[in-house]
């Protein structure tokens, strides 16, 4: 459905600006201890071997990539290279998996036989997918059931937290009703028949021929074949997203129904009567159960942030300078 894919759309811009927030303070503690040389950070006394890290760095470059294309490395964030901001996510992420790990023997969260079947294909997986990225940066398949073994943990500690957690109906009642107000356009699916007119909307002649055109329309029913009389109509239906009419037309088409033939419409360029062959109106329980879903688990999200936060206020971390400045990401890396 349109409307659901427009959603995720505008989650995908949500989460581009939330890169320009720099989510990660421990660099302002961060000292240089002492390291192996294939060590790239110690997270309360735990050696992290650059190839564990790279693995988490890997996600954030594809979740990067996802929202920005490639191009994204060029950019900044509040003045900062987007390359350091991923680099320092990929240690936020690493940071509280390990801080869920350490806390599950006290919570008595383990992995059990199921879990380990699901380990082991997603690190197979993951292995297989980061092909010649995990050669080059010296990533062995243990070092990647390691990270979804961990991975997994920290999952389960996150269930476990948030388990008894259930949003406010009314809440959510409105949020969706401000996101379908907001959001009125995407809601419908249509697809339009036009003709247009171009010309100077102020010449009386050429409103009269257009009031001609309509009334001929509206006379005989029969707005294909008038239409295609016009060298700038379109007699075979488009979806409206992807005609190229302005705005102000589009907006006036999104309030017909199935059927209904526009008025005479005016645009900086000329006039347009628009048909709307189809329209598809969104499924608006699906829709709502479907959002309902990623709004719960935003909600679920900031309740273990705001744990994780209290977690990491102990936690010391130390990283290897040049381990760390040796990592280049984007174009001549």
């Amino acid at each position: 459905n349109n409307a659901y894919r427009n959603y995720l759309l505008k989650r995908g811009e949500y989460m581009k600006k939330m890169l320009a927030v720099i989510l990660s303070v421990i660099f302002l503690l961060c000292g240089c201890g002492d390291m192996s040389d294939e060590s790239i950070l110690k997270i309360d006394g735990e050696n992290i071997k650059t190839s564990e890290y790279m693995i988490y760095l890997y996600e954030q470059m594809k979740s990067f990539e996802e929202t920005g294309g490639e191009d994204i490395w060029e950019m900044k964030f509040d003045g900062v290279d987007a390359q350091e901001v991923a680099k320092q996510n990929a240690v936020n992420s690493l940071m509280m998996v390990k801080n869920a790990v350490k806390r599950s023997d006290t919570l008595n969260i383990y992995i059990n036989d199921e879990d380990e079947k699901k380990i082991k294909d997603e690190s197979s997986k993951l292995y297989e997918e980061m092909g010649e990225y995990a050669k080059e940066n010296g990533i062995s398949r243990e070092d990647v059931e390691k990270t979804v073994r961990e991975s997994t943990l920290q999952e389960k500690v996150f269930e476990f937290i948030t388990s008894g957690f259930e949003i406010s109906r009314a809440d959510f009642d409105s949020y969706f009703e401000n996101y379908c107000e907001e959001n009125k356009k995407e809601l419908k699916d249509i697809s339009v028949k036009y003709l247009f007119k171009k010309c100077d909307t102020n010449n009386e002649e050429s409103r009269e021929e257009i009031e001609g055109i309509y009334e001929r329309i509206l006379t005989s029913g029969d707005f294909d074949s008038i239409a295609g009389e016009d060298p700038n109509g379109k007699t075979e239906a488009e979806d409206i997203d992807e005609c190229e009419l302005p705005e102000e037309i589009k907006d006036a088409a999104y309030n017909m129904n199935e059927g209904d033939i526009s008025g005479i419409l005016e645009s900086a360029e000329g006039f347009y009567i628009i048909k709307a062959e189809s329209v598809e109106e969104a499924d608006i329980e699906k829709l709502k159960s479907e959002i309902e879903k990623i709004y719960t688990d935003e909600k679920k999200k900031e309740i273990y942030s705001k744990q994780n936060e209290i977690w990491s206020k102990d936690t010391t971390v130390e990283k290897n300078d040049g381990q760390w400045n040796s990592i280049k990401i984007g174009k001549g890396a």
